[in-house]
């Protein structure tokens, strides 16, 4: 379990924080539950799951532009870490683990084993969509202050995210599909079904290609040194 202090909610993060928060309390109700009076309950604590037919389009907001063949902006260079989580491993490990009362009571995180950071995911993406995209690595604070956000990137985050799932692995006898396998089957399930409609996340892809044009001609450095502001 995590001991930590919660973080404060700010004006930007009150959805995400709320959502966080009641899912917290929802757990620990259920953690009451069971100490008292042996309610039966065993808590799965998913990161970002990835599959076909993702109602978020969060994975097709990457493939689209990935498709479209323009230079693709990552805020911060895309360096966040995240465990990704494959659809097909949720349904598995929930399937198995229904009536196993050794994990009742407890908690356990699923991911992938792999750390595998933004940058990392859309370059093999692009490869599996045969593809050579310029990844552009933009501040977020400047795409803020150009009123783009980050938004159009899903998968962009302030923080690294980065899961145990040693107890998983233990208990559930959990065994994640590894993230170049996943990511194949993804992306070729996207190209051969995908009728060519755009996501709502897509939507800004005209101010994207702008600012990427007034990025280059401002040659801002980049937060990272070891990270080129464009590369192919």
């Amino acid at each position: 379990d995590f001991a930590g202090r919660l973080q404060p909610k700010t004006e930007a993060t009150a959805s995400t924080w709320l959502y966080a928060y009641h899912k917290r309390r929802c757990e620990v109700a259920l953690q009451h539950a069971w100490e008292n009076q042996q309610f039966p309950f065993t808590s799965l604590r998913l990161p970002v799951v990835v599959g076909p037919g993702d109602y978020t389009a969060r994975t097709q907001a990457y493939f689209e532009r990935l498709l479209d063949g323009g230079p693709i902006i990552l805020p911060d260079g895309g360096l966040n870490s995240w465990g990704f989580l494959w659809v097909h491993d949720v349904a598995e490990v929930v399937v198995s683990n229904l009536a196993n009362a050794n994990a009742f009571g407890n908690a356990y995180n699923l991911a992938q084993r792999e750390v595998v950071n933004l940058r990392q995911f859309v370059e093999l993406s692009a490869a599996f969509l045969d593809r050579r995209p310029a990844l552009v690595s933009v501040p977020t604070e400047w795409l803020k202050a150009v009123q783009l956000g980050t938004s159009f990137s899903p998968y962009s985050h302030d923080h690294d995210i980065v899961l145990d799932i040693s107890a998983a692995q233990r208990d559930l006898l959990f065994k994640p599909t590894p993230f170049t396998t996943w990511c194949e089957q993804l992306t070729q399930h996207f190209r051969s079904s995908w009728d060519g409609s755009p996501s709502k996340l897509y939507s800004t892809r005209p101010l994207e290609l702008k600012l990427v044009e007034e990025f280059a001609r401002l040659r801002l450095p980049s937060l990272n040194p070891s990270v080129s502001v464009v590369s192919a």
